[in-house]
């Protein structure tokens, strides 16, 4: 979530990818490998973790350069078998290719090289399994980072777009074209493609008991084209979890865990520091969107109809229910997006000591006691707090029964 909404790009083609992971002989990590995607989950799938953590990173770049010893702290204090990350704003060489960082230039050369360096002697040196959902503007793009103690094979199940919503183009490549370019090095391996998101943001893995989807929700912003996004996104969410409640709360016979930025707060009152002030913020001549994207009437009406008709369960506010007063206290940890200081003086900034929370796990009513914890790790009045890992957004924390 971002105090003004991102751009629109223009639609792209989104070709398809699959086939099973594969591990690059030049890697300077042995152990790491990506994961492109399976044709829904046909490998052996991944032992189930004990806990994972879900982080919008606002860039992974800069978290790498700035905010290593914050981000090793972090790992450190709560030591997840699963990293997600949202708005990591890698590219990919094209949309044949978005589970592959682009080399395209010099610059993403050298970004390649700082993500090479974070899982050998940097932050995520204890991951060996990555999985990526990228586009080819540093925009959106979305990450999972595995626990190689969590593989039964060398293989993850992984995709890239819901169950039967795979993205429709008019120009679809052919069945063997192009390839998967390997993490670190040039190796290339020629295989079928599988549908992602055009703006990489979803990934979907397969655990021996579960399903855990993963996704960075667009911006509701503030005309017309992007409202109509939203809500056909917030429409296929929910014709998916719709599916899975039909079939008695699983997905192939598993629960579903659904989490990430969701781009929504549950309940404007109870989940802003300072609903009035949000409300606010924005006039649209469009009814039901005035207010601050993300607690719009008809943003929070499409997110109250994703958890009735999914029968769907809000993780945080199960464990931790709210006490009915808006609270302004944003040095507590109640909120998961923070606004950033000003650029001359801290309360120059538009959001500064203004909070949301819209990181969120869902999850199935039938299977809500699975959840053991569901924490939000951010702390103190803006993102400039270490709990927040140099991004706008803290971590969340999941621990499963």
């Amino acid at each position: 979530m971002k105090p003004d909404p991102h751009p629109n790009p223009k639609p792209a083609p989104n070709p398809k990818s699959s086939s099973k992971p594969f591990s690059t002989p030049h890697s300077p990590n042995p152990h790491l490998s990506i994961s492109p995607p399976s044709s829904f989950f046909s490998n052996i799938p991944l032992l189930t973790p004990s806990s994972f953590i879900f982080w919008n990173c606002n860039a992974l770049r800069p978290r790498l350069e700035y905010s290593v010893p914050e981000i090793a702290n972090m790992l450190a204090t709560h030591d997840p078998d699963i990293v997600f990350l949202s708005e990591v704003r890698l590219t990919c060489a094209s949309l044949h290719t978005q589970s592959s960082l682009s080399t395209i230039d010099q610059k993403s050369q050298a970004e390649k090289r700082l993500y090479a360096s974070s899982f050998t002697t940097g932050p995520f040196s204890a991951y060996s399994q990555v999985a990526l959902s990228l586009t080819t503007k540093r925009y959106a793009g979305t990450a999972c980072f595995i626990k190689k103690s969590l593989l039964m094979t060398g293989s993850v199940n992984v995709s890239y777009c819901l169950p039967g919503t795979a993205p429709t183009t008019s120009s679809k490549p052919a069945a063997n074209t192009p390839s998967i370019a390997s993490f670190f090095g040039g190796a290339t391996k020629k295989q079928k493609l599988d549908p992602h998101d055009p703006d990489g943001r979803l990934i979907m893995i397969e655990c021996e008991t579960i399903y855990i989807v993963h996704v960075y929700a667009p911006n509701n912003g503030k005309d017309q084209t992007s409202f109509d996004r939203r809500t056909a996104w917030d429409d296929k969410v929910r014709g998916f979890f719709k599916a899975v409640q039909r079939n008695g709360g699983v997905w192939e016979g598993k629960p579903v865990l659904f989490c990430g930025d969701l781009n929504v707060t549950p309940k404007p009152l109870e989940d802003l520091s300072h609903p009035s002030w949000f409300k606010m913020q924005f006039k649209s001549d469009v009814p039901g969107y005035s207010g601050q994207p993300g607690m719009t009437p008809n943003e929070v009406a499409a997110f109250d109809k994703l958890c009735c008709e999914g029968n769907l369960v809000d993780a945080y506010r199960h464990l931790h229910p709210h006490s009915g007063d808006a609270c302004e206290d944003i040095t507590r940890p109640l909120f998961t997006w923070r606004g950033t200081r000003g650029a001359d003086t801290p309360e120059a900034g538009r959001y500064f000591r203004k909070a949301m929370r819209i990181d969120l796990l869902l999850v199935n009513k039938a299977h809500v006691e699975m959840i053991g914890e569901c924490e939000i790790t951010g702390e103190g009045e803006c993102n400039k707090d270490p709990s927040f890992c140099g991004s706008d957004h803290c971590p969340v924390y999941c621990r499963l029964e």
